[in-house]
């Protein structure tokens, strides 16, 4: 149950609720300022927010529906009745994504571009209120109990109160992913900083690639914490890989075939695509074995989650490899300046 923070008769207000809220506007006052101060339109960013917001909320909420029907009395009541069930935060990205082709038809690439670039460290302060949010509730669910009174405290054990009311220590992995997260926020500014102050000729290639970079590390941060979870979201007809680890999979694909096209286009195929295609691809098999064992031994838990976090490291820095590939300039480019 939500912790009551302010109470007015029949009304209630919650902590979870104002930690969101929260999170919401820090999350659009960096966007903002980070999107103006270099460049952006006004314009553009007070087009896309509105709609951005009304299809994350929608899209988040219509894919828990469809995971977990049972906690509906129909679809037309998941999407007035806001105040039960919950969100999957992969409708977010979702929701984000579509906007983003919307505007596209009317709006200049690189002014997009730009605003995704501005929108990456903002959206981690909206992840991590909603994380944290959950400390103040009972959405807090890890399936993995801390026994060792030493660890039974943050940021190793939350308390967690069970259907009978008792208390347990569950592994606090919404306050670790909180605290990656905020890492992976200063990085991505830095790296914002970097490319805002590149070369002009570089920004071509440079274009959106805070944006990807992000997709990049949450995801193998949020692979590995969503599988901690016990309460994770499955479509009906998978019950072994989460809708949230299938989507960030699919993201950091996404992200590796963007470069790849890109890399080949610049320095032409090399045998080095082929050696970063297939470390990723072989790193990606071991994230899902080690899925598969932690599923079927549960005393194996530490040394799964260090192999799965181990592979989508790898995943990661291959992809950055191959950004990086990509930044060179084409060919033809180099044999006119020679």
């Amino acid at each position: 149950m939500d912790a009551i923070a302010v109470s007015l008769g029949s009304n209630s207000i919650f902590y979870s609720s104002i930690v969101i809220s929260l999170g919401t506007a820090s999350c659009l006052c960096l966007t903002w300022a980070l999107f103006v101060t270099h460049g952006g339109r006004r314009k553009t960013i007070c087009l896309y927010v509105p709609i951005a917001l009304v299809l994350s909320v929608f899209l988040s909420r219509i894919l828990h529906w469809y995971c977990h029907m049972e906690q509906y009395s129909g679809f037309i009541s998941a999407l007035t009745d806001l105040g039960t069930g919950d969100f999957v935060l992969s409708g977010v990205f979702v929701g984000l994504l579509i906007t983003y082709a919307i505007m596209s038809a009317f709006c200049k690439k690189d002014q997009l571009a730009l605003l995704m670039d501005c929108l990456a460290p903002g959206l981690i302060i909206f992840i991590i209120s909603a994380r944290m949010a959950c400390m103040f509730n009972s959405a807090f669910r890890s399936k993995i109990a801390v026994n060792r009174p030493s660890m039974q405290h943050l940021p190793f054990a939350a308390v967690f109160y069970n259907s009978s009311g008792a208390v347990e220590y569950r592994f606090a992995a919404f306050f670790i992913e909180s605290m990656l997260l905020a890492v992976l926020m200063a990085v991505l500014l830095m790296f914002f900083s970097k490319l805002r102050n590149s070369p002009a000729k570089n920004s071509r290639n440079n274009s959106g690639s805070v944006w990807m970079m992000f997709i990049v590390w949450y995801s193998a941060i949020e692979v590995v914490m969503d599988s901690t979870r016990y309460d994770s979201s499955f479509v009906p007809f998978n019950g072994f890989v989460s809708v949230v680890q299938t989507f960030c999979g699919v993201m950091m694909l996404a992200v590796l075939v963007y470069y790849s096209i890109r890399a080949i286009k610049a320095d032409g195929l090399k045998a080095y695509h082929w050696i970063i295609w297939s470390g990723w691809f072989i790193a990606l098999g071991g994230a899902g074995i080690s899925e598969y064992l932690v599923q079927r031994h549960e005393n194996w838990y530490l040394s799964c989650y260090f192999l799965m976090s181990v592979c989508l490291v790898i995943m990661s820095l291959f992809t950055v490899s191959m950004y990086k590939h990509q930044c060179k300039k084409p060919a033809k480019e180099n044999r006119k300046t020679r």
